[in-house]
């Protein structure tokens, strides 16, 4: 659910893929009501195993002690507070909420929850710069593979001979999806 749940940077990495031609603000918006539901289903099958085999329950839950973990989680969840409502009010573009919500955290992490210390900085950069690297590299290939693509009209190629192969609908899609399957495999 990860993947449709904004703030999700498969969100990001589409519209930049896409060349920019769906706002990251509306991939955001479509993204919620698919990953609330599918995380309600995921809780309701949780639940559902859990019982049907028996699991060890936990202990329950103070409402005193629930409400002063919530209390304390909320200084984490501003940083998406900051992404959505920076992003959907139109007071920031993605890059701008996403600089934003990069300090909020770094002051959260450092001085509000105080998990690393100052001395764990320089690990802490190099993991984020591997990270980001990797993912660079692939939206760089992303580019240039649709360039090369788009250069050699393959769409189109592909759309004409989808459309000489049959004139319903529904067997163009099955042969979409069958395309899409094998180059997903491969």
């Amino acid at each position: 659910q990860a993947l449709l749940t904004p703030p999700s940077h498969n969100s990001v990495l589409y519209s930049l893929a896409a060349g920019g031609t769906f706002s990251i603000a509306s991939l955001f918006m479509a993204g919620v009501m698919p990953g609330l539901l599918l995380s309600a289903v995921m809780m309701g099958l949780c639940l559902l195993f859990a019982k049907k085999r028996n699991y060890p329950k936990g202990e329950v839950i103070p409402l005193r002690q629930a409400l002063k973990i919530a209390g304390e989680a909320l200084w984490g969840l501003m940083a998406m507070v900051i992404i959505l409502g920076g992003i959907l009010s139109g007071v920031f573009t993605a890059t701008e909420s996403a600089a934003v919500a990069v300090v909020w955290s770094f002051f959260v992490t450092m001085f509000i929850y105080r998990d690393y210390k100052w001395r764990d900085l320089p690990k802490l950069m190099h993991r984020t710069v591997r990270t980001i690297s990797i993912v660079m590299i692939l939206i760089g290939f992303a580019a240039s593979f649709g360039y090369v693509m788009t250069l050699m009209q393959i769409p189109s190629k592909i759309t004409t001979a989808f459309l000489t192969l049959s004139d319903n609908r529904y067997v163009i899609l099955m042969c979409i999806n069958f395309m899409l399957m094998l180059l997903g495999t491969v």
